[in-house]
């Protein structure tokens, strides 16, 4: 019975101490790389559109666009700088080592791009040409890898938190089953019906394990709100957050340098975006965001609308033309463009937030589980010890 006690207590320790390590995993590397790999996406989705926006301005405009150009890379950096730390492994650490491999190659086409197109020579188009295929065929994919692999980890770990814990509770039941069938045979064979110390024991060890049944359900519940906030909220909203600068830089690109249907593929990816942006506000985890995501929506309705209109003129002057990728239409602080990126923003931070409360109040249903178990079980062999002393004492 102390050995079965000893066991049950083991199994249920250990069961604690996986799902702990699960949940630490989650919060502490999976999740933080895979925010890194959305900020990494992000910078250099908004690092290419603003690359290609230097070439539609003049004056002091145009050095203030390559500062944002190179503080949209610092940011890209610093995200794989952290990434990198993380110390990740597999496909993630390979991936993380080509994007951070890649920035001086892809910083260097848009910096001689920039230099050729101010001495008004052809080449400048070229490098930027080169740049923006570069960027979207090798480091962008790249980005996309990290956080389709990091989501993968976490999505594995959060299964095993999700898992009810059989072989704890079994080994549990086990512990009590053999209280009783004890319980039984003593009363059998000393005639006394209820035996203290073995009752108390058997009480104990239901409590350890209705304890952690419990403790696992909640840290579960917690856990699979987590998955939902992601599934539901960041992944459609950094999808549509990216494809929106990459649609500002496909659209600044048009003009740079056209190609056949250039209309025709804007206005689809801005039908995509609207797409993920409707799915994460009709979602039930995105309902606590609905204002925000209504705001993004209308960025993107009004994106829209300028471009349907601006198409639909006919021909246009050059300075026409760059004037409405750049610069805010009337009644607007910002472009349509920079409003849905700002309010895409806002819905990925707050998710984000949300994401880590729930990993840490998963985490915290657990804490203090393991120990409680080990003083529970302790206590549920003690009892049984003082139980059979006496009914052992007779014998002596």
């Amino acid at each position: 019975m102390v050995i079965s006690s000893f066991l049950a207590g083991l199994v249920g320790v250990l069961s604690v101490g996986n799902r702990a390590d699960r949940l630490d995993e989650i919060g502490a590397e999976h999740a933080a790389v895979t925010t890194a790999a959305l900020e990494v996406y992000r910078a250099l989705a908004a690092a290419d559109a603003t690359s290609l926006n230097v070439m539609l301005v003049s004056g002091d405009e145009e050095p203030l666009q390559q500062q944002a150009f190179r503080d949209d890379i610092a940011a890209a950096t610093a995200a794989l700088g952290f990434a990198t730390r993380t110390a990740p492994t597999g496909v993630t650490a390979q991936k993380l080592a080509e994007l951070t491999d890649s920035i001086p190659v892809y910083v260097g086409l848009v910096e001689a791009g920039w230099v050729y197109a101010k001495q008004a020579r052809p080449l400048g188009t070229s490098y930027l040409t080169e740049a923006t295929a570069f960027v979207r065929g090798t480091m962008l994919t790249a980005a996309t890898a990290v956080r389709d692999a990091e989501t993968k980890a976490i999505t594995a770990a959060q299964d095993e938190v999700d898992d009810f814990p059989w072989a704890a509770t079994l080994a549990g039941l086990l512990a009590v089953a053999v209280l009783v069938y004890c319980q039984r045979y003593v009363a059998r064979r000393t005639r006394r019906r209820f035996n203290i110390g073995m009752a108390a024991a058997t009480v104990l060890t239901v409590a350890a394990f209705g304890w952690l049944a419990v403790a696992s359900l909640v840290a579960a519940s917690h856990s699979a709100d987590a998955l939902d906030e992601t599934r539901q909220v960041i992944s459609p909203v950094a999808d549509a957050r990216a494809q929106g600068r990459s649609a500002d830089g496909d659209e600044a690109r048009s003009l740079i340098f056209p190609q056949l249907g250039d209309h025709e593929r804007l206005s689809k990816a801005l039908d995509d975006i609207g797409e993920l942006v409707r799915e994460a506000q009709d979602s039930p985890a995105g309902h606590g965001q609905y204002a925000t995501l209504s705001d993004a929506r209308k960025s993107l309705t009004g994106w829209r609308d300028a471009h349907t209109s601006f198409a639909g003129k006919g021909a246009v002057t050059y300075g026409e033309a760059a004037a409405a990728i750049t610069k805010p239409a009337a009644n607007e602080k910002q472009t349509f463009a920079a409003g849905l990126d700002d309010a895409l923003g806002k819905v990925a931070a707050t998710a984000t937030e949300d994401v880590r409360m729930s990993i840490k109040d998963s985490r915290s249903a657990l804490a203090g589980v393991a120990g409680a178990l080990v003083v529970l079980m302790v206590l549920a062999a003690a009892a049984t010890f003082a139980g059979l002393w006496p009914r052992i004492s007779e014998y002596r």
